[in-house]
């Protein structure tokens, strides 16, 4: 997308929005991974770990989301754009297993790992 004969990626706040989603998704996957990690090991603390991770990588989701149709304005809500689609499945996502305030609620209810 082009705005005032420039791409977009071209101004300062669009790209530290970017590189706040890039950062988001990272810590996300690293999250994730970590409780693969212990989920296989079948460590006492591994249900923590998951619930951890859905909520980082939730959070992550519906921001990152988001933040990309306002990246791309208001083409972001068009079926040609594909930002509304991950805006979407990120909410469905969110809806799965329980949303954010009941993960939340389920994590506070749990022991913190030693």
């Amino acid at each position: 997308r082009e705005q005032f004969g420039k791409p977009i990626g071209a101004f300062q706040a669009v790209k530290h929005k970017c590189a706040d989603m890039a950062i988001a998704a990272e810590v996300a996957a690293c999250q994730v991974d970590f409780a693969s990690v212990v989920v296989a090991e079948n460590r006492p603390d591994a249900y923590y770990h998951a619930t951890a991770a859905k909520l980082v990588a939730v959070e992550a989701a519906l921001k990152n989301g988001a933040t990309n149709i306002q990246v791309h304005g208001a083409i972001g809500f068009t079926a040609e754009a594909d930002a509304h689609v991950y805006l979407k499945r990120a909410h469905t996502i969110d809806i799965l297993g329980g949303d954010l305030r009941t993960t939340r609620a389920s994590m506070i209810g749990q022991a913190a790992p030693s």
